[in-house]
């Protein structure tokens, strides 16, 4: 079980932007696996740990985030050649937020772009809608287009989707991408306004094993 005492005290919007400014497993700004149109704030940092997945992302300004993300299984017999290796493979990412919704942009929905790239390239749009007739209900959707690891030349275009539902000091997640047909839950626990911690379900309709399905993450911002 675990306890947590907040010696702040927000409401539900107040605390939004908080659960939102954290990382999904792939290292960028998201939700599980699917990116989120929102970024790191500006001149900040996030650091993430996902199992074996380690993100670091920065806020160059209020709309625009950058970052790297290494899957640390690639680096479990460590030598200098692997490194210089594995170099070139590493995650980049990078998204900008071009229309915003929150006060004082107030645009009729959260739309942003990015480029994420591991061995192959991915480009994708993704919008965010919260409504409040739905008990602050929000749904995000977007589209990306991507090559092939197999085949460079050979490019895909898949959809994604998340619902989520923010409460006080969490926020409830189902997230799902057309590419591999997989559905993810997770519950992400705001601890401080700096510490996110996540607990997610993968796969939610193939459950193997503890260590397969289940990952426990976390989001510190600095």
């Amino acid at each position: 079980m675990i306890v947590c005492s907040a010696s702040y005290s927000f409401g539900k919007q107040d605390t939004y932007g908080y659960l939102v400014n954290a990382q999904s497993l792939y290292g960028y700004t998201g939700n599980i696996l699917t990116p989120s149109p929102y970024t790191v704030n500006e001149r900040e940092f996030t650091f993430g740990l996902h199992k074996f997945y380690i993100g670091f992302n920065y806020g160059f300004n209020s709309q625009c985030e950058a970052g790297v993300a290494v899957d640390l299984k690639e680096y479990r017999d460590f030598t200098i050649d692997l490194f210089k290796q594995k170099m070139s493979e590493m995650a980049i990412h990078t998204k900008y937020h071009l229309l915003r919704r929150q006060h004082p942009f107030n645009q009729p929905l959260d739309f942003s772009f990015g480029i994420y790239y591991k061995q192959h390239q991915e480009y994708y749009l993704v919008v965010a809608r919260d409504f409040s007739n739905l008990a602050n209900a929000v749904l995000q959707t977007g589209m990306n287009y991507s090559n092939s690891l197999m085949n460079k030349e050979e490019w895909e275009l898949n959809q994604f989707l998340c619902v989520g539902y923010p409460t006080k000091h969490s926020y409830f997640l189902l997230d799902w991408n057309s590419s591999t047909n997989e559905s993810n839950f997770g519950w992400r626990v705001l601890l401080s306004p700096d510490i996110k911690i996540d607990l997610f379900i993968v796969n939610i309709g193939n459950i193997k094993t503890l260590f397969d399905n289940f990952v426990f993450g976390v989001t510190l911002v600095t």
